[in-house]
């Protein structure tokens, strides 16, 4: 069955993981690498062959899919020249959403882990030194990734 094409799609094509038997007389798989893409089952069992003659993968996973060609975002910023993230006042609200004053694209909320040194407490229970996450906003087309040294509480600016 083919679904209907539309421009940033193309047709239906075939890919295969090699599936690997864990342990000696074990029911536990693990998978390999993807292969592919394919235009039919002739060429991509050809390339099993010539991949896995003598190896341990006996099995394998064969996924029939389409490959969806991502067209740039044409009110995207170069990587370069976006600004640090989490500043409000490029934000507005209109209808429940939170959108780029600069772009007019709605904004993102992202987990951004932080390290937390707690080597300075008392205690004698496990998790020293880990992370803990906060909610950040920003516009993926007009400001980078945050980090955790964009977030507000975050003294690691100071130290470096």
């Amino acid at each position: 069955m083919h679904l209907p094409l539309e421009r940033n799609i193309e047709m239906s094509t075939l890919f295969y993981i090699p599936i690997y038997p864990v342990g000696e007389n074990s029911k536990q798989n693990a998978l390999g690498n993807l292969y592919g893409p394919f235009s039919d089952a002739v060429e991509m069992k050809h390339d099993m062959r010539a991949n896995f003659r003598s190896a341990a993968a006996t099995a394998f996973l064969i996924i029939n899919g389409c490959v969806s060609i991502q067209e740039p975002n044409p009110k995207e910023v170069q990587e370069s020249n976006k600004r640090a993230p989490g500043d409000e006042i490029h934000y507005s609200h209109a209808g429940g959403k939170i959108i780029c004053k600069d772009c007019g694209e709605e904004t993102c909320l992202v987990h951004v882990p932080f390290p937390v040194d707690v080597s300075n407490w008392r205690t004698d229970r496990a998790g020293c030194n880990t992370c803990g996450y906060q909610e950040m906003r920003y516009c993926p087309n007009c400001e980078r990734r945050p980090t955790y040294l964009d977030l507000p509480q975050c003294r690691c600016k100071e130290n470096t």
